[in-house]
């Protein structure tokens, strides 16, 4: 099956769709990008800022990508460990980084990114 790409942005309205399984990026809101994954049927998060909370705008996208895997009870969302990055303007150079190692069946918790390296 195939997915048509879709803008980010429209995580924040209803008019976005995806399968089962799928990794994405979003924007947060908060000058700040994350990554979510639904392999497995579970909601991952990877954030490589220490921070543990997602905004609020996180959530709405998050709701409206993975609605079918709620199937109305409240949508569970984990966030796994990840490294966390040096500075304040490489989160997209890791929300990048961990749908790739996502797509080729690595898990971003158990990877040592190296930060300048990926710049």
């Amino acid at each position: 099956m195939e997915i048509p790409e879709q803008d980010t942005l429209l995580r924040q309205t209803s008019s976005a769709s995806v399968a089962e399984e799928s990794v994405e990026v979003y924007f947060t809101g908060k000058n700040h990008w994350v990554c979510s994954s639904s392999i497995g049927g579970y909601v991952l998060v990877y954030d490589s800022v220490a921070s543990r909370d997602l905004t609020s705008s996180t959530k709405v996208q998050l709701s409206e990508c993975y609605k079918s895997l709620a199937m109305e009870k409240k949508l569970e969302v984990d966030l796994p460990p990840a490294q966390i990055q040096r500075g304040g303007v490489d989160c997209g150079l890791f929300a990048h980084a961990f749908p790739c190692d996502l797509a080729s069946g690595n898990d971003p918790s158990e990877i040592a990114y190296c930060q300048s390296g990926m710049r």
